[in-house]
């Protein structure tokens, strides 16, 4: 199994500016991007989702996941190419504002094909890891 490393490189430099999943308000979301578009997910009463277009083109290319209704981010879904397909989740694990995981499904199948993972949480993506998968 393969991957073309520009373009897992492609599909990275499409992740937020900030890669921090920290706390972050409906409010702050509208004061970094003019296009944000809140959801509630389980309709419960508490938004705990943001669809936010990145670039300001009138596309929605990131999704913003508060799946615990904490105030926390733990995922950011990312569609690098503007296809409503999402090509690669952002991932906080252990909640302490930083990224350490990305699942990438570079060909946007639903399955993933790379996880990568930045053990000592420092923006650098530590490993590369192709997942296999089942042949039909």
């Amino acid at each position: 199994f393969a991957v073309a490393i520009n373009h897992v490189n492609e599909l990275l430099n499409k992740v937020p500016e900030s890669t921090e999943i920290k706390t972050v308000s409906e409010e702050e979301l509208f004061k970094k991007y003019e296009n944000v578009l809140s959801g509630d997910y389980n309709n419960n009463g508490i938004i705990d989702e943001w669809l936010v277009d990145t670039d300001n083109n009138g596309a929605y290319d990131a999704l913003y996941v508060d799946d615990d209704e904490d105030g926390k981010i733990e995922a950011i879904y990312i569609d690098a190419n503007e296809n409503d397909i999402w090509d690669m989740k952002v991932l906080d694990d252990d909640l302490d504002g930083n990224p350490n995981r990305q699942v990438i499904d570079k060909d946007e199948d639903g399955k993933p094909d790379i996880i990568a993972y930045d053990f000592n949480q420092d923006g650098e993506w530590d490993k590369f890891k192709p997942i296999e998968k089942e042949k039909s």
